[in-house]
């Protein structure tokens, strides 16, 4: 009987090691406990969105492996967007990476974006000086045409992980991310008023760029690998495999995650009068895109032209392959969950 039970100990062990990657490392869906804005109330409201502390991952710094042979480059340009009559929009928190001018009550922003071409992630590289848990905001907008709305087939919407951790989705489907028209120029009233309620929350008219934040994630000092990933499902539909989910993409801020409290009192340090002047685009936005295609690509979009990014585009070092080989144990993905410092942490 002793031996009998042992046997039995040895089974359910190995059962335990040999669970299927994919049960364990479906995303996790966290779009009700994010937070979003898009640019134009951000301005407006002088939201504490993104700090002094912020660093960018611009979405065009991808470290992706370009020799791989299932690699597409992504197509590449930027989004220019105004209003005008903005009643005193000031660069409060000091944008010198998409924030063109700020000046007689007119604003330009200039968003260098990507659409990924692939259905791995995008990866990009940054380092944190100490321990903690660290928020990211992600910068996007997708367009969906009237026809497509709550159609699961047609969502929107992106997935996030850290140094090959679990992954989070976020579905942007029934925000202020997602608009009907490409239409960049506005005045400060059509902007303020665009708004189209849909079942389950608001979308824009105009073309819009979203700043979607409260994405937390403990973290090590050291350096890390950003995973930017189209949207993985909604509902039953599985977008894993495909790229019609992704987004106008540029880039993620990751900084200190701040308490209620702490954002409370929190105030920007002073910004110069050097600081504001008006700056030219980077030498990497080119010609504003056409709207991307809404028809599932095979190739970069034809309208726009297509980069590697400019400097060190060595890979990041691949995670490491788990448990069975296409597989992943329990008890390996149970430490992951509570042993490491890849903990989402809702705060809210």
């Amino acid at each position: 009987m002793k031996k009998f039970f042992v046997m039995l100990l040895a089974l359910s062990m190995l059962l335990a090691i040999c669970i299927p990657a994919t049960a364990a490392e479906k995303a996790i869906d966290i779009t009700d406990s994010i937070k979003v804005a898009t640019y134009i109330e951000m301005m407006d409201k002088k939201l504490k969105i993104v700090r002094d502390d912020a660093y960018l991952m611009g979405a065009m710094d991808y470290t992706n492996d370009t020799s791989s042979a299932d690699w597409k480059a992504p197509g590449t340009g930027v989004r220019t967007l105004s209003v005008v009559d903005t009643k005193g929009w000031t660069n409060y928190y000091n944008d010198l990476d998409f924030l063109i001018d700020a000046a007689d009550d007119s604003t330009i922003f200039a968003y260098p974006c990507i659409w990924s071409n692939i259905t791995g992630p995008m990866t990009y590289e940054f380092a944190v000086d100490a321990d903690g848990i660290y928020e990211f905001v992600v910068l996007g907008c997708a367009q969906i045409k009237d026809s497509d709305v709550d159609n699961d087939a047609k969502d929107r919407g992106f997935c996030v992980s850290v140094d090959g951790g679990q992954k989070y989705q976020v579905n942007i489907s029934d925000t202020k991310g997602v608009f009907r028209n490409y239409t960049y120029d506005l005045t400060y009233e059509t902007a303020m008023s665009d708004e189209i309620k849909t079942t389950n929350g608001t979308n824009t008219s105009n073309f819009i760029m979203g700043y979607y934040y409260g994405i937390e994630i403990e973290l090590k000092a050291g350096k890390h690998q950003f995973e930017y990933w189209g949207l993985e499902y909604s509902g039953a539909e599985d977008h894993s495999q495909k790229t019609s989910s992704r987004l106008n993409y540029a880039g993620a801020y990751v900084q200190k995650a701040l308490t209620d409290a702490e954002l409370e009192t929190y105030v920007y340090p002073e910004v110069t009068t050097e600081e504001v002047t008006t700056k030219e685009i980077t030498t990497k936005a080119l010609t504003t895109a056409a709207p991307e295609p809404t028809a599932e690509p095979t190739t970069a979009p034809a309208d726009v032209t297509t980069a590697t990014p400019a400097g060190d585009t060595t890979a990041a070092p691949a995670p490491a392959k788990k448990g069975c080989g296409s597989v992943i144990g329990a008890g390996v993905a149970l430490f992951a969950v509570l042993g490491t410092a890849l903990v989402f942490k809702k705060r809210f």
